[in-house]
């Protein structure tokens, strides 16, 4: 790539600002952030028209000024609003003549963003202008909202709304020395240049607001002061559960409110608080279903995620969609009927869907989720008033859609471009036919945005996967893992699996080896000697050995998670996410939440604990519960260094609790002060090898 020239060269060379005012300009940059441009437009220093001729000069092409141009719903509908949003950019302008759609972006070097924009334009061509960062940032803010009201109106809106929940907090009266106290409210938020703008909205009418700009920030403060409610950013946060759990522990009063940026939050008010989901306690359900029979994963769970999302892009009401969802969801009843799972190998999914409405007709299931599940796969001809207002017509279509993927998906190696363009390939010829193009098309944006750089949105972590050339791997493994928000990457030699892992320095590694144990030593001997430590990275094996006898030796090569095929894809998930957040809790900073974790031994075993807490080097103590009997073992900067269960003490006890797969366990950061009198001496490792060994011989 060329060397592009400083803006601040370019602008001196037009006479357009002077020495003085770049350091100025550098000064207040340091100080507060930004872009150079920005600060400069700060200042004041430059108008908005020079500052665009010198970027053009910059990057050399065109410029444009976002602010005296009013843009199209149907050209913002052109660039899908996610991409849009992450990579800082607005379509501005698209002649239907010549199809080429022009496109504000304040960085136009960045590397592969043209061929990013030419794929998710679907087929037109795309023209980059460059604009201010501050011109785009708002018109995301201006474009991206609920369109219709007056920014006067909507910030009355938010401050009703904010006011409505803290007179429902504060239902009695409290004063402090014969006042009353000032309602208190936290904003957390990254977004520095707009929250000032909120915090005087919020002001106005009388309460107090403290802006942080991470949950740990909001956790400390709300461990100094009261506040009666907290409104997040939701993409600080992964886990929303587990954040308003920690935030409650410190004041079960404060009430707690999410929101995507500050421009939604101004216009459309907080989000509500979160509530039980029913659609995901069904998802849990026909996951354990599949677990009980020995699947790999749920079909139900794959097709209901992605009718799902197909009604979130369609904005179908919410009454449709919950009866949609459903459908999709229940569309493989039938596979968990015991009585027809001697003949269900082979079966075709209009029998297997059939089946399953005669089970939900039985017990006087929802008439609306049966006749949508009836009419899944029929001719759309045959089915009255197809289309959006019509909740069974659409539901079927969608169902049918999510079906038809499921069942595309099955003979791909993986979901890349090329694929990609085979599967809308194959739906075109049913479009008309049995699905409706709108719902093609909605699937296929929803295909799209998921073939692109997972970088586009947060991630929950990085996987490194290595394939053996003994294994056939079975692609639905990554899409189930990329469906939970997991960046994968996978690998089929020695040298690139060793690239990846240097390049993306992964959370966790899974490893496919081969059936011969002496083999899947030694390409992990071989991963050790080039520098990969899978002692301090999380590592699953999985092969189809069975492990009795083998878990000896590959303790001394340092794999600790062994696991046979087959494979259940929901607990493989479980054992990813569960090893990053104790990975994660391990670099907790000493004011933190005393509980750092809480799960299931059936999702992750002791063993799996304490290989994920012991790189961490952080002093711990992992409580477990199982059919009565509490098992403590307390880690100490890592080590094993204390072990009770009941009247058995040291490593006797851990050995007893290395074989439990049921019960429950809880992680607890403690001071070393708290550490009861050492009663272990040895290593790690050695009680994980006896660990293993016992486990070997219970399962002879």
């Amino acid at each position: 790539m060329p060397q592009v020239k400083r803006l601040d060269i370019i602008l001196l060379e037009l006479n357009l600002i002077t020495e003085e005012q770049i350091k100025e300009t550098l000064e207040r940059q340091k100080l507060q952030g930004g872009k150079f441009g920005t600060n400069l437009l700060y200042n004041k220093f430059v108008s908005e028209n020079d500052l665009i001729r010198a970027l053009s000069i910059q990057f050399d092409i065109p410029g444009v000024i976002l602010s005296e141009i009013n843009i199209s719903k149907e050209t913002l509908e052109l660039i899908p609003t996610k991409v849009a949003i992450a990579r800082k950019i607005i379509p501005f302008d698209y002649d239907s003549k010549t199809h080429k759609l022009k496109i504000a972006v304040s960085n136009p070097g960045k590397i592969n963003l043209s061929d990013e924009l030419d794929f998710v334009a679907r087929g037109e061509e795309t023209q980059l202008y460059v604009a201010s960062a501050l011109s785009i940032d708002a018109a995301l803010g201006r474009y991206y909202v609920s369109a219709g009201e007056s920014k006067e109106s909507a910030s009355a809106d938010l401050t009703n709304e904010i006011e409505r929940n803290l007179k429902k907090l504060n239902s009695q009266n409290r004063t402090v020395q014969g006042r009353d106290v000032v309602d208190q409210i936290i904003l957390v938020t990254d977004e520095n240049s707009s929250a000032p703008m909120v915090k005087t909205i919020i002001e106005n009418s009388g309460s107090h607001m403290d802006i942080v700009d991470s949950l740990d920030k909001a956790r400390k403060l709300l461990k100094t002061r009261n506040a009666d409610l907290i409104l997040i950013k939701e993409d600080l946060c992964d886990d929303k559960r587990k954040a308003e759990s920690a935030l409650r522990t410190i004041n079960y009063r404060t009430a707690i409110k999410w929101f995507n940026n500050l421009s939604e939050l101004i216009y459309n008010g907080p989000r509500t608080d979160s509530k039980v989901d029913p659609i995901h306690t069904l998802e849990s359900l026909l996951s354990l279903l599949s677990t009980n029979y020995g699947e790999a994963f749920s079909p139900s769970v794959l097709i209901g995620r992605y009718t799902s999302r197909i009604c979130s892009k369609l904005r179908l009401q919410d009454s449709q969609s919950e009866k949609i969802i459903v459908a999709g969801y229940m569309s493989h009843l039938a596979l968990y009927n015991s009585a027809i799972r001697g003949i269900r190998d082979g079966w075709p999914i209009q029998e297997i869907i059939r089946e399953s409405t005669a089970l939900l007709r039985s017990i006087g299931y929802d008439r609306d989720v049966l006749e949508i599940l009836g009419n899944t796969y029929e001719n759309i001809k045959t089915i009255k008033s197809a289309s959006k207002s019509n909740t069974v017509a659409i539901g079927s279509n969608i169902v049918t859609m999510a079906c038809s993927f499921f069942e595309s998906l099955k003979s791909q190696n993986s979901l890349s471009l090329s694929e990609l363009e085979e599967i809308k390939q194959t739906f075109a010829k049913e479009t008309g036919v049995k699905l409706l193009p709108e719902v093609v098309d909605t699937l296929i944006s929803i295909l799209q945005e998921e073939c692109l750089d997972n970088e586009l949105g947060p991630t929950k972590g990085e996987v490194a996967i290595f394939i053996s050339s003994e294994h056939n791997y079975d692609p639905l493994i990554t899409h189930h893992l990329s469906s939970n928000g997991l960046r994968i990457t996978t690998s089929y030699s020695i040298s690139d699996f060793v690239q990846v892992c240097r390049r993306r320095c992964p959370d966790v590694i899974i490893l496919f080896g081969s059936k011969n144990v002496k083999k899947t030593r030694g390409f992990i001997d071989e991963l050790k000697s080039n520098g990969i430590d899978i002692q301090d990275i999380p590592t699953i094996l999985i092969s189809s050995n069975d492990w009795v006898g083998h878990r000896e030796e590959m303790y001394k090569a340092g794999i600790y998670d062994l696991v046979s095929l087959p494979l259940n894809y929901e607990v493989l998930c479980t054992k990813v996410l569960t090893a990053i957040d104790l990975r994660d809790q391990g670099k907790l900073e000493e004011d933190d939440e005393k509980v750092a974790a809480r799960g299931h031994l059936a999702d992750i075993n002791l063993i799996d604990l304490i290989q994920a807490l012991g790189p961490g080097r952080k002093t711990v103590s992992i409580d477990l519960t199982n059919n009565g009997s509490n098992l403590q073992v307390v880690l100490k900067q890592g080590a094993i260094v204390y072990a009770r269960m009941d009247d058995v003490f040291g490593p006797e006890a851990v050995y007893k609790g290395v074989t439990w797969r049921d019960g429950d366990f809880t992680v607890y950061i403690i001071e070393e002060s708290e550490i009861p009198e050492a009663n272990i001496d040895l290593p790690n490792e050695s009680i994980l090898m006896e660990g293993c060994r016992l486990i070997d011989e219970e399962q002879r």
